[in-house]
């Protein structure tokens, strides 16, 4: 069993609407899951 870790930060430049903004990060999570069969989730950023 392979386990790894990746963070990844983007930025949707142009798209003021949060919804857009949702729909967008949505399709690329699901298309990343879809094509490499990985387990992805959304966190929020870590405060110390």
């Amino acid at each position: 069993m392979l386990i790894a870790h990746l963070t990844v930060e983007f930025s949707l430049d142009g798209n003021d609407n949060l919804k857009a903004k949702r729909r967008v990060a949505n399709s690329l999570k699901q298309k990343t899951r879809n094509r490499f069969n990985v387990a992805i989730a959304e966190t929020a950023p870590r405060t110390a």
